[in-house]
């Protein structure tokens, strides 16, 4: 899947509030720097995308928009960073 808006994402999981041994794909999306689209329309957009081209057990259930994914010294995406940030948004 592509779309222009978007110039990075990663999906990590985040736990389930319904199950207790079960996660949940929540997306982090950083918007491309010529993104003229409002966060409101993109996450539409992107949560549409995911429906048409996605199995139901693996589409997020939110999108969340960042400025930079976090790196790791090597400079790999940082999934554990964004897995506690994730974690974070799931107890508010």
């Amino acid at each position: 899947m592509n779309n222009s808006n978007v110039e990075n994402c990663c999906v990590v999981a985040t736990p389930d509030k319904e199950f207790s041994q079960g996660s949940l794909p929540l997306a982090f999306v950083v918007k491309s720097k010529n993104s003229d689209n409002a966060d409101d329309s993109l996450k539409a957009d992107l949560i549409n995308m995911c429906q048409k081209e996605l199995p139901e057990y693996v589409q997020p259930i939110d999108i969340v928009f960042i400025d930079t994914l976090p790196l790791t010294p090597i400079g790999k995406v940082d999934y554990r960073a964004l897995e506690k940030q994730a974690e974070e948004i799931s107890n508010q």
